[in-house]
């Protein structure tokens, strides 16, 4: 199997494609996150060679947690929605402690445990450093303001906060 460049450059395709964190390494945006957990936790933040998930779990001991939201939105309003999400999400991407948080839509794949399709919901992936900065999200002024923008559009919202075990 040949690497493909995203491949040599980023250490999170393991186990082939792994490599050791140092100073000035650069990750890819999309997993920029995880390099900037991996340098706030200064230079003992190495991987363990032997435990891929090791990164998981913070000098601090905190582990890392993982919010699935799902949003339902008003009939034919799923753009309006996404439209309003991606203004916000530079300054949640800025907030500390934010390692992901992205807008997902469903997808017919032809698997057949796939539940049906949801024309009208947008499930949001976010990985977050510890719970405080999560609760520090949910209060976050600019967030405030996004609600408010799209409480006509959000018809009901659910969330699951998991951890790595």
């Amino acid at each position: 199997m040949v690497a493909t460049k995203h491949q040599r450059r980023c250490q999170l395709h393991a186990p082939a494609w792994r490599h050791d964190v140092g100073p000035g390494l650069r990750s890819c945006q999309r997993h920029q996150g995880r390099q900037r957990l991996l340098k706030s936790n200064g230079s003992a933040a190495k991987e363990s060679r032997t435990d891929p998930f090791a990164f998981l779990i913070t000098l601090k001991g905190h582990v890392m947690i993982y919010v699935i939201a799902t949003v339902e939105v008003r009939d034919g309003q799923r753009e309006s929605f996404l439209a309003e999400f991606r203004k916000v999400m530079p300054h949640v991407h800025a907030e500390q402690g934010c390692l992901e948080y992205g807008p997902t839509i469903d997808i017919e794949t032809g698997i057949p445990v796939q539940i049906a399709l949801r024309p009208n919901v947008v499930t949001i992936i976010e990985r977050w450093e510890s719970l405080d900065s999560l609760k520090a999200h949910l209060i976050a002024p600019h967030m405030h303001e996004y609600r408010a923008r799209v409480k006509d559009i959000v018809k009901g919202v659910t969330l699951q906060v998991t951890e790595p075990v």
